[in-house]
């Protein structure tokens, strides 16, 4: 019997359409939520191919596409941020495929670091519901911790004296935000505007007054940022805090420690806030918008 072959190719803009819903569940492909985030992913990834020469990889098994890996260079720190990596549980054992093309992708020097290598894979491995966690896996592969104090940032060096790997932080909040709570929904994972509504909806259950702004970037920064790392983020008070599906209840109790140790000013505001709206965007806005309508929805 013949061996089924695995073959891995770059991800481009002629072959999105065959990942196009690999990690979603088939009962979740009609949620408008989903079809939202779908369509703001799909525009992330094409967006940084204009920007890279590659942004990720897809594995298939006998010519079908099984399992992706997606990632974006971050020039100003001289790393590659992988932003997720999926395969379908039938096939697991192809995450070592991913992998390896990615090392030996970035093993090469890169126009945009200077014709130098980078210094580093990293990536924010955080918890998630089902088998599609990768942690573990990371570790198992050479990954290392950045800092003590978080078990879920990882990073893989490249080169021998690769120097000093940070942890990212969050990008400097605007004096005028710094009474409101910062929603961000990052658009580099469908699941971002689902999990920015669950997000919203469980805050609302926790506090009924402190103001609110969503954020929605459009253009990665070329620099580690924390906020960026996870399809949903929320910062109260310059502290950034986790929020995911498979530990809300850690989520709720660190929203309400912080909330209890500041002064918030009251209000009801819900406002949304896109960076920098680009041309073709604007639907996703309104859109999106309308989904928050219950929520006395004002426009930044």
């Amino acid at each position: 019997m013949s061996k089924k072959p695995i073959e891995v190719k770059n991800i481009s803009k002629s072959n999105l359409d065959e990942i196009e819903g690999l990690c979603v569940p088939d009962d979740m492909m009609d949620d408008p939520r989903f079809i939202e985030g779908n369509m703001l992913w799909k525009r992330w990834i094409k967006d940084n191919l204009d920007r890279y020469d590659t942004v990720g990889k897809i594995v298939y098994f006998d010519s079908v596409p099984v399992g992706s890996i997606q990632y974006i260079p971050k020039p100003k720190d001289m790393v590659v941020e992988i932003k997720c990596m999926y395969v379908d549980e039938g096939h697991l054992e192809l995450r070592k495929e991913l992998l390896n093309h990615t090392i030996k992708e970035f093993r090469r020097p890169k126009s945009y670091f200077g014709y130098r290598r980078a210094k580093a894979l990293v990536t924010y491995a955080f918890p998630v519901p089902r088998y599609i966690g990768n942690g573990d896996f990371y570790r198992e592969n050479g990954f290392q911790q950045v800092a003590d104090d978080d078990e879920h940032f990882l990073f893989y060096p490249l080169i021998k004296n690769y120097g000093n790997i940070s942890k990212p932080d969050h990008p400097p909040i605007d004096e005028k935000d710094r009474d409101k709570v910062l929603i961000f929904c990052n658009s580099s994972c469908p699941y971002c505007v689902k999990e920015m509504m669950e997000v919203l909806s469980e805050f609302r259950r926790i506090d009924s007054n402190s103001p609110i702004k969503i954020i929605v970037p459009f253009e990665e920064t070329e620099r580690l940022s924390h906020v960026f790392s996870m399809p949903t983020c929320i910062v109260i008070n310059d502290k950034v805090i986790e929020y995911s599906l498979m530990e809300d209840y850690k989520f709720i109790d660190e929203v309400k420690q912080v909330l209890y140790s500041s002064q918030k000013a009251p209000g009801d505001e819900v406002v949304i806030r896109y960076d920098d709206i680009p041309h073709g965007h604007k639907d996703s806005f309104e859109r999106i918008k309308r989904m928050l309508e219950p929520n006395d929805l004002d426009l930044f």
